[in-house]
Protein backbone atom coordinates (compact mmCIF):
# COMPACT_ATOMS: atom_id res chain seq x y z
CA UNK A 1 0.00 0.00 0.00
CA UNK A 2 1.40 3.39 -1.03
CA UNK A 3 1.69 6.19 1.53
CA UNK A 4 -0.61 9.20 1.28
CA UNK A 5 1.66 12.08 0.28
CA UNK A 6 1.31 15.84 0.46
CA UNK A 7 3.64 17.49 -2.02
CA UNK A 8 4.80 20.80 -0.53
CA UNK A 9 5.64 23.47 -3.11
CA UNK A 10 7.15 26.96 -2.82
CA UNK A 11 4.13 28.61 -4.42
CA UNK A 12 0.74 26.98 -4.90
CA UNK A 13 0.14 28.68 -8.22
CA UNK A 14 -1.77 27.24 -11.14
CA UNK A 15 1.25 28.16 -13.25
CA UNK A 16 4.39 26.11 -12.71
CA UNK A 17 7.63 27.80 -13.72
CA UNK A 18 8.65 26.57 -17.18
CA UNK A 19 11.90 25.21 -15.71
CA UNK A 20 10.08 23.39 -12.86
CA UNK A 21 8.09 20.78 -14.78
CA UNK A 22 9.32 18.18 -12.28
CA UNK A 23 7.01 19.74 -9.67
CA UNK A 24 3.99 19.26 -11.91
CA UNK A 25 5.10 15.68 -12.57
CA UNK A 26 5.28 14.98 -8.83
CA UNK A 27 1.87 16.56 -8.28
CA UNK A 28 0.33 14.38 -10.98
CA UNK A 29 2.05 11.14 -9.98
CA UNK A 30 2.79 11.31 -6.25
CA UNK A 31 0.44 13.67 -4.52
CA UNK A 32 -2.67 12.91 -2.52
CA UNK A 33 -2.89 16.68 -2.11
CA UNK A 34 -0.68 19.77 -2.47
CA UNK A 35 0.33 22.24 0.24
CA UNK A 36 2.00 25.60 -0.28
CA UNK A 37 4.82 26.59 2.03
CA UNK A 38 2.72 29.67 2.92
CA UNK A 39 0.20 27.42 4.62
CA UNK A 40 2.79 26.34 7.21
CA UNK A 41 3.40 27.98 10.59
CA UNK A 42 6.83 29.06 11.81
CA UNK A 43 8.30 29.95 8.38
CA UNK A 44 11.16 32.43 8.61
CA UNK A 45 10.04 35.25 6.31
CA UNK A 46 6.51 35.91 7.58
CA UNK A 47 5.68 39.61 7.49
CA UNK A 48 3.59 40.77 10.41
CA UNK A 49 3.32 44.05 12.33
CA UNK A 50 3.83 42.65 15.84
CA UNK A 51 4.92 39.57 17.78
CA UNK A 52 1.33 39.09 18.93
CA UNK A 53 0.12 39.05 15.33
CA UNK A 54 2.84 36.54 14.48
CA UNK A 55 1.84 34.35 17.42
CA UNK A 56 -1.84 34.38 16.46
CA UNK A 57 -1.05 33.79 12.79
CA UNK A 58 1.12 30.79 13.60
CA UNK A 59 -1.45 29.32 15.99
CA UNK A 60 -4.18 29.59 13.32
CA UNK A 61 -1.95 28.09 10.62
CA UNK A 62 -0.96 25.26 12.96
CA UNK A 63 -4.59 24.43 13.75
CA UNK A 64 -5.69 24.63 10.11
CA UNK A 65 -2.82 22.56 8.72
CA UNK A 66 -3.22 19.88 11.39
CA UNK A 67 -6.85 19.66 10.32
CA UNK A 68 -5.89 19.30 6.64
CA UNK A 69 -3.33 16.61 7.43
CA UNK A 70 -6.03 14.73 9.35
CA UNK A 71 -8.70 15.15 6.64
CA UNK A 72 -6.40 13.97 3.84
CA UNK A 73 -4.83 11.30 6.11
CA UNK A 74 -1.34 12.49 5.11
CA UNK A 75 1.45 10.09 6.02
CA UNK A 76 4.43 11.78 4.33
CA UNK A 77 5.33 15.39 3.47
CA UNK A 78 7.33 15.60 0.24
CA UNK A 79 9.26 18.89 0.16
CA UNK A 80 10.20 20.31 -3.24
CA UNK A 81 13.63 21.90 -2.54
CA UNK A 82 15.75 21.79 0.58
CA UNK A 83 14.63 25.29 1.54
CA UNK A 84 11.01 24.13 1.64
CA UNK A 85 12.01 21.17 3.79
CA UNK A 86 13.84 23.50 6.16
CA UNK A 87 10.77 25.72 6.53
CA UNK A 88 8.28 22.91 7.23
CA UNK A 89 10.47 20.68 9.40
CA UNK A 90 9.36 22.20 12.71
CA UNK A 91 5.71 21.49 11.90
CA UNK A 92 6.53 17.96 10.71
CA UNK A 93 8.40 17.20 13.89
CA UNK A 94 5.60 18.61 16.06
CA UNK A 95 3.03 16.43 14.28
CA UNK A 96 5.38 13.44 13.88
CA UNK A 97 4.88 13.45 10.12
CA UNK A 98 7.87 12.10 8.14
CA UNK A 99 9.53 14.39 5.58
CA UNK A 100 11.08 13.39 2.27
CA UNK A 101 13.05 16.32 0.88
CA UNK A 102 14.45 16.82 -2.62
CA UNK A 103 17.49 19.08 -3.10
CA UNK A 104 18.08 20.37 -6.63
CA UNK A 105 21.05 22.74 -6.75
CA UNK A 106 20.77 26.27 -5.40
CA UNK A 107 19.45 24.94 -2.09
CA UNK A 108 22.60 22.89 -1.62
CA UNK A 109 25.24 25.28 -2.94
CA UNK A 110 24.35 28.99 -2.65
CA UNK A 111 26.40 30.35 0.25
CA UNK A 112 23.76 32.77 1.56
CA UNK A 113 21.03 30.13 1.40
CA UNK A 114 23.13 27.67 3.39
CA UNK A 115 23.92 30.34 5.99
CA UNK A 116 20.30 31.52 6.21
CA UNK A 117 19.02 28.00 6.84
CA UNK A 118 22.01 26.75 8.82
CA UNK A 119 20.06 25.75 11.94
CA UNK A 120 16.97 24.58 10.02
CA UNK A 121 19.11 22.38 7.77
CA UNK A 122 20.59 20.64 10.81
CA UNK A 123 17.09 19.99 12.16
CA UNK A 124 16.01 18.75 8.74
CA UNK A 125 19.01 16.44 8.33
CA UNK A 126 18.38 14.97 11.77
CA UNK A 127 14.63 14.47 11.27
CA UNK A 128 14.12 13.60 7.58
CA UNK A 129 14.53 9.85 6.94
CA UNK A 130 15.05 10.31 3.19
CA UNK A 131 16.91 13.03 1.26
CA UNK A 132 16.92 13.06 -2.56
CA UNK A 133 19.77 14.60 -4.60
CA UNK A 134 20.54 14.99 -8.30
CA UNK A 135 24.26 14.20 -8.43
CA UNK A 136 27.08 12.58 -6.49
CA UNK A 137 28.63 16.02 -6.05
CA UNK A 138 25.42 17.23 -4.40
CA UNK A 139 25.47 14.22 -2.10
CA UNK A 140 29.02 15.06 -1.01
CA UNK A 141 27.96 18.65 -0.41
CA UNK A 142 25.08 17.67 1.86
CA UNK A 143 27.28 15.25 3.78
CA UNK A 144 29.72 18.11 4.33
CA UNK A 145 26.81 20.17 5.68
CA UNK A 146 25.98 17.49 8.23
CA UNK A 147 23.56 15.10 6.53
CA UNK A 148 23.95 11.37 7.14
CA UNK A 149 25.05 9.89 3.82
CA UNK A 150 22.97 6.76 4.47
CA UNK A 151 19.80 8.87 4.23
CA UNK A 152 20.72 10.27 0.82
CA UNK A 153 19.52 8.72 -2.44
CA UNK A 154 20.61 9.84 -5.91
CA UNK A 155 17.51 9.99 -8.11
CA UNK A 156 17.69 12.14 -11.26
CA UNK A 157 14.36 13.77 -12.13
CA UNK A 158 14.46 12.34 -15.62
CA UNK A 159 12.95 13.65 -18.84
CA UNK A 160 9.37 13.18 -20.00
CA UNK A 161 9.66 10.21 -22.35
CA UNK A 162 6.12 10.81 -23.63
CA UNK A 163 7.29 14.14 -25.06
CA UNK A 164 10.92 13.48 -25.93
CA UNK A 165 10.96 10.06 -27.57
CA UNK A 166 11.37 10.25 -31.35
CA UNK A 167 14.77 10.95 -32.92
CA UNK A 168 14.94 14.58 -34.10
CA UNK A 169 18.51 14.56 -35.41
CA UNK A 170 18.76 15.77 -38.98
CA UNK A 171 21.97 15.30 -41.00
CA UNK A 172 21.29 18.57 -42.79
CA UNK A 173 20.89 20.62 -39.59
CA UNK A 174 23.33 23.50 -39.29
CA UNK A 175 22.01 25.31 -36.23
CA UNK A 176 22.71 25.09 -32.49
CA UNK A 177 20.32 25.50 -29.59
CA UNK A 178 20.39 26.64 -25.96
CA UNK A 179 17.39 26.07 -23.66
CA UNK A 180 17.21 27.36 -20.11
CA UNK A 181 16.88 30.25 -17.70
CA UNK A 182 19.21 33.23 -18.00
CA UNK A 183 20.98 32.73 -14.67
CA UNK A 184 24.67 33.24 -14.06
CA UNK A 185 25.24 29.52 -13.47
CA UNK A 186 23.88 28.79 -16.98
CA UNK A 187 26.85 30.58 -18.57
CA UNK A 188 24.90 31.81 -21.61
CA UNK A 189 27.39 34.62 -22.25
CA UNK A 190 30.16 32.06 -22.77
CA UNK A 191 28.08 30.21 -25.36
CA UNK A 192 27.59 33.48 -27.23
CA UNK A 193 31.30 34.29 -27.05
CA UNK A 194 32.26 30.80 -28.23
CA UNK A 195 29.85 31.10 -31.13
CA UNK A 196 31.46 34.42 -31.96
CA UNK A 197 34.90 32.81 -32.16
CA UNK A 198 33.62 30.20 -34.63
CA UNK A 199 31.45 32.61 -36.61
CA UNK A 200 33.61 32.72 -39.74
CA UNK A 201 33.22 28.97 -40.13
CA UNK A 202 29.56 28.92 -39.13
CA UNK A 203 28.21 31.45 -41.61
CA UNK A 204 25.14 29.35 -42.42
CA UNK A 205 24.49 28.48 -38.79
CA UNK A 206 22.04 30.10 -36.36
CA UNK A 207 22.17 29.87 -32.58
CA UNK A 208 18.65 29.61 -31.16
CA UNK A 209 18.41 30.80 -27.55
CA UNK A 210 15.21 29.70 -25.81
CA UNK A 211 14.44 31.00 -22.33
CA UNK A 212 14.30 34.18 -20.32
CA UNK A 213 15.65 35.88 -17.23
CA UNK A 214 16.91 39.11 -15.72
CA UNK A 215 20.10 39.09 -17.78
CA UNK A 216 18.22 39.00 -21.10
CA UNK A 217 19.02 42.65 -21.81
CA UNK A 218 22.76 42.26 -21.20
CA UNK A 219 22.86 39.14 -23.37
CA UNK A 220 21.19 40.99 -26.25
CA UNK A 221 23.74 43.79 -25.80
CA UNK A 222 26.57 41.25 -25.95
CA UNK A 223 25.20 39.81 -29.19
CA UNK A 224 25.03 43.30 -30.68
CA UNK A 225 28.54 44.18 -29.48
CA UNK A 226 29.92 41.05 -31.18
CA UNK A 227 27.89 41.84 -34.33
CA UNK A 228 26.10 38.48 -34.12
CA UNK A 229 22.51 39.68 -34.36
CA UNK A 230 22.08 38.07 -37.79
CA UNK A 231 23.05 34.64 -36.47
CA UNK A 232 21.73 34.56 -32.91
CA UNK A 233 17.99 34.53 -32.27
CA UNK A 234 16.28 35.03 -28.89
CA UNK A 235 12.94 33.23 -28.79
CA UNK A 236 11.86 33.73 -25.18
CA UNK A 237 9.91 31.03 -23.35
CA UNK A 238 8.40 28.43 -25.67
CA UNK A 239 6.13 25.42 -25.27
CA UNK A 240 7.35 21.86 -25.67
CA UNK A 241 6.13 21.47 -29.24
CA UNK A 242 7.92 24.66 -30.31
CA UNK A 243 11.09 23.57 -28.48
CA UNK A 244 11.02 20.23 -30.28
CA UNK A 245 10.61 22.04 -33.59
CA UNK A 246 13.81 24.01 -32.98
CA UNK A 247 15.56 20.87 -31.75
CA UNK A 248 14.78 19.21 -35.08
CA UNK A 249 16.59 22.08 -36.83
CA UNK A 250 19.65 21.88 -34.56
CA UNK A 251 22.88 19.99 -34.79
CA UNK A 252 23.58 19.99 -31.03
CA UNK A 253 22.47 21.35 -27.68
CA UNK A 254 24.77 23.92 -26.10
CA UNK A 255 25.08 24.02 -22.32
CA UNK A 256 27.81 25.94 -20.49
CA UNK A 257 27.08 25.67 -16.77
CA UNK A 258 29.50 27.44 -14.44
CA UNK A 259 30.03 27.99 -10.73
CA UNK A 260 28.17 31.23 -9.96
CA UNK A 261 29.67 33.94 -7.76
CA UNK A 262 27.16 33.13 -5.02
CA UNK A 263 28.16 29.45 -5.04
CA UNK A 264 25.17 28.26 -7.07
CA UNK A 265 25.68 25.09 -9.10
CA UNK A 266 23.69 22.70 -11.26
CA UNK A 267 22.63 19.19 -10.41
CA UNK A 268 22.01 17.46 -13.74
CA UNK A 269 20.03 19.77 -16.05
CA UNK A 270 17.03 17.95 -17.52
CA UNK A 271 17.51 19.68 -20.86
CA UNK A 272 20.69 17.65 -21.37
CA UNK A 273 18.72 14.42 -20.92
CA UNK A 274 16.00 15.69 -23.27
CA UNK A 275 18.51 16.58 -25.98
CA UNK A 276 20.23 13.19 -25.87
CA UNK A 277 16.84 11.47 -25.76
CA UNK A 278 15.96 12.92 -29.18
CA UNK A 279 19.39 12.20 -30.66
CA UNK A 280 21.18 15.54 -30.24
CA UNK A 281 24.76 15.50 -28.94
CA UNK A 282 25.54 17.97 -26.16
CA UNK A 283 28.44 20.36 -25.69
CA UNK A 284 28.71 21.12 -21.98
CA UNK A 285 31.17 21.66 -19.12
CA UNK A 286 32.79 19.69 -16.33
CA UNK A 287 30.29 21.03 -13.84
CA UNK A 288 28.00 19.63 -11.15
CA UNK A 289 26.41 16.32 -12.11
CA UNK A 290 26.86 16.81 -15.86
CA UNK A 291 29.97 14.56 -16.19
CA UNK A 292 27.97 11.82 -14.45
CA UNK A 293 25.83 11.61 -17.61
CA UNK A 294 27.84 13.14 -20.46
CA UNK A 295 30.95 11.10 -21.31
CA UNK A 296 33.41 13.30 -23.19
CA UNK A 297 33.62 12.20 -26.81
CA UNK A 298 30.81 9.64 -26.47
CA UNK A 299 27.40 11.31 -26.18
CA UNK A 300 28.76 14.84 -26.16
CA UNK A 301 31.79 16.98 -25.46
CA UNK A 302 32.91 18.54 -22.18
CA UNK A 303 35.16 21.55 -21.59
CA UNK A 304 36.42 23.38 -18.54
CA UNK A 305 34.15 26.18 -17.38
CA UNK A 306 34.63 29.43 -19.34
CA UNK A 307 37.02 27.75 -21.83
CA UNK A 308 35.37 29.33 -24.85
CA UNK A 309 38.21 28.39 -27.23
CA UNK A 310 37.79 24.64 -26.64
CA UNK A 311 34.02 25.06 -26.61
CA UNK A 312 34.20 26.77 -29.99
CA UNK A 313 36.42 24.00 -31.35
CA UNK A 314 33.86 21.37 -30.36
CA UNK A 315 31.11 23.30 -32.12
CA UNK A 316 33.16 23.28 -35.31
CA UNK A 317 34.03 19.61 -34.86
CA UNK A 318 30.37 18.63 -34.90
CA UNK A 319 29.52 21.14 -37.64
CA UNK A 320 32.21 19.69 -39.92
CA UNK A 321 31.53 16.04 -39.07
CA UNK A 322 27.82 15.26 -39.19
CA UNK A 323 28.41 11.51 -38.99
CA UNK A 324 30.20 12.04 -35.67
CA UNK A 325 27.34 14.22 -34.42
CA UNK A 326 24.83 11.55 -35.45
CA UNK A 327 26.83 8.77 -33.79
CA UNK A 328 27.12 10.73 -30.54
CA UNK A 329 23.39 11.42 -30.62
CA UNK A 330 22.69 7.70 -31.05
CA UNK A 331 24.84 6.89 -28.02
CA UNK A 332 22.94 9.57 -26.14
CA UNK A 333 19.56 8.10 -27.03
CA UNK A 334 20.56 4.72 -25.64
CA UNK A 335 22.01 6.19 -22.45
CA UNK A 336 19.01 8.46 -21.88
CA UNK A 337 16.62 5.49 -21.78
CA UNK A 338 17.73 4.87 -18.19
CA UNK A 339 16.95 8.47 -17.19
CA UNK A 340 13.25 8.82 -17.97
CA UNK A 341 10.76 10.45 -15.61
CA UNK A 342 9.11 7.07 -15.15
CA UNK A 343 12.42 5.47 -14.18
CA UNK A 344 13.00 8.23 -11.62
CA UNK A 345 9.45 7.93 -10.31
CA UNK A 346 9.77 4.15 -9.97
CA UNK A 347 12.97 4.53 -7.95
CA UNK A 348 11.42 7.28 -5.82
CA UNK A 349 8.28 5.21 -5.16
CA UNK A 350 10.43 2.24 -4.17
CA UNK A 351 12.30 4.39 -1.64
CA UNK A 352 9.07 5.95 -0.35
CA UNK A 353 7.31 2.59 0.05
CA UNK A 354 10.30 1.18 1.91
CA UNK A 355 10.29 4.21 4.18
CA UNK A 356 6.53 3.85 4.77
CA UNK A 357 6.88 0.18 5.73
CA UNK A 358 9.73 1.01 8.10
CA UNK A 359 7.71 3.79 9.74
CA UNK A 360 4.69 1.51 10.20
CA UNK A 361 6.78 -1.27 11.73
CA UNK A 362 8.08 1.01 14.51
Amino acid sequence: MKPRIAVVVPNKSSRINYSETFIQYHIENLATTVFSIREFPFIKDQRVKSKMNLYLKNRFKLWLLKLKVKIFKIEVLFAEYGTVGAEICKFAKMTQTPIVVEFRGFDAFITKTIEFYKNEYQLLFDYAPLVIVKSELMKKQLVSLGCDGNKIKLIPSGYNEKVYHECLFNDESEDFIFIGRFKQKKGVEYIIKAFGIARDNLKKSTLHIIGDGRSAGSLVELVNELDLSEQIRFHGILGQDEIKSYMSKSLALLNHSILAENGDMEGLPNVILEANAVGLPVIATYHGGIPEFISNGVNGFLTREKDIESYSDFMLKLYNNRSLAKKMGQFGREKAKKFTSQAGLTKLNKCMNKLFLQQNSI
